[in-house]
């Protein structure tokens, strides 16, 4: 029992150093780890190491943006987000995000201009719309915003980031019922989205969420 007890745990002590010796050889997961723990200025001279090295890291590229927007870098953030899609990252990820800091500088009528969610597939093209939503807030187009945050919902009907929206128009326009009523199907769906994508993924989407609020504060200035 005792010698079970000691090979356990020396295996477990392994593949913690196999952990460790794999994030360390791969800035962007150490990076990762970094944020995670909150150390986001750390994360963001690992990500500028990783990407001083290989320019073309579009990983890289895209978790300095989501760093930067953290911080409060909205232009660095839609910068490296930018490099990002050219550089062939994922269009579900780097197009919405890119949208959300035009938000963040109130940058809304370019947003509008610019991102008219016509391409790209429903992930996309529903993130973007979301975006366009706020956007449409922001220049007092109420009944605008609220056909945007639909459309948004039909494109991923199992996404709760256009329901949040939806539920923020009502607000705005005084129907605290229909407003709850959003509230509890978005409760819902967070929990049935975590279910299916699981705890890391749930915890990306929370970090979107975030950004989504930052950008509601910028709204209301």
């Amino acid at each position: 029992m005792k010698n079970r007890i000691i090979g356990t745990a020396i295996l477990a002590l392994a593949l913690t150093s196999h952990l460790a010796a794999a994030a360390a050889s791969d800035p962007v997961a150490e990076a990762e780890n970094l944020a995670a723990k909150g150390q986001l200025k750390a994360a963001e001279i690992q990500l500028k190491n990783a990407i001083r090295s290989d320019p073309k890291n579009s990983a890289a590229h895209y978790r300095l943006a989501v760093i930067e927007l953290q911080l409060g870098n909205a232009a660095a953030a839609e910068h490296e987000a930018k490099q990002a899609r050219d550089g062939g990252y994922d269009p579900d990820h780097t197009v919405p995000f890119i949208a959300q800091t035009y938000l963040a500088q109130q940058k809304y009528r370019q947003l509008l201009d610019e991102f008219p969610a016509d391409q790209g597939g429903n992930i996309e093209r529903s993130g973007v719309m979301v975006a366009r939503g706020y956007a449409q807030l922001a220049l007092s187009q109420p009944d605008e915003a609220r056909t945007s945050f639909a459309e948004a919902q039909k494109l991923t009907p199992n996404e709760p980031g256009p329901l949040v929206a939806e539920a923020k128009v009502l607000m705005a326009k005084g129907d605290a019922a229909g407003a709850v009523r959003m509230d509890e199907s978005r409760d819902k769906m967070e929990m049935l989205w975590r279910d299916i994508h699981g705890p890391q993924a749930y915890l990306n989407y929370l970090i979107g969420d975030e950004l989504g609020a930052q950008a509601t504060y910028l709204l209301a200035l």
